[in-house]
C-alpha cells in the first residue's frame, strides 16, 4: 500500500467514525426527549434540563424542560438530516471528515442559545414566584446514595 492509499483509508475510517457519532448524538437527544415527555419525570438531578434555576421548584422544572425539549424537537431533526446528508456525501466523494466534525459541532452548539433562552426568559417569567428557601432533593439524594451503596455492598 502506498502512503496515499493509507491516508485515504484513514480519512475514510475517520469519516465513518465521526459520521456515526454525529448521527447517534442527534438520535440520542431525540429519543431522550421523547422518553422525557412521555414519562413525565419528576424533579431530579439525573434526567432532564438541570440548572440551579430549574431545580429550585417543581413549577420551574416543568417549564424549563418543556421549553428545552420543545426546542430540541425542532432543531435536532434538522441537524440529524444535515449530518446524515453530509455523512453520505463525504463517503461518496471522499470529502474531508472536517465537514462532519463541523456539522456535529454546530448541532451541539445550538444547545447553548437554547439553554440561555430558557435561563434568561425563565428567570424573567418566574421573577415574582415565591419559592421559599431552596433545598432541592437533599433527602431524596441521600436515600438514593444509600440504596446504591447497599446494592454494591
Amino acid at each position: 500500500m502506498t502512503l496515499q492509499a493509507i491516508s485515504n483509508l484513514e480519512n475514510y475510517i475517520t469519516t465513518i467514525i465521526f459520521g456515526c457519532v454525529a448521527i447517534i448524538y442527534n438520535l440520542l437527544f431525540l429519543v431522550l426527549g421523547i422518553i422525557f415527555v412521555i414519562k413525565k419525570t419528576d424533579l431530579n438531578y439525573t434526567f432532564g434540563y438541570r440548572s440551579a434555576f430549574a431545580l429550585s421548584s417543581a413549577n420551574r422544572w416543568r417549564w424549563c424542560n418543556k421549553v428545552f425539549f420543545f426546542s430540541v424537537f425542532i432543531t435536532q431533526p434538522i441537524f440529524l438530516i444535515m449530518n446524515v446528508a453530509i455523512f453520505i456525501v463525504s463517503l461518496i466523494y471522499t470529502l474531508s471528515f472536517a465537514w462532519i466534525v463541523l456539522s456535529f459541532a454546530i448541532s451541539i452548539a445550538i444547545l447553548i442559545p437554547i439553554s440561555l433562552f430558557v435561563e434568561i426568559y425563565g428567570r424573567r417569567k418566574f421573577k415574582d414566584e415565591d419559592i421559599g428557601e431552596v433545598k432541592p432533593l437533599i433527602e431524596n439524594e441521600q436515600s438514593k446514595k444509600q440504596e446504591i451503596d447497599e446494592f454494591w455492598s
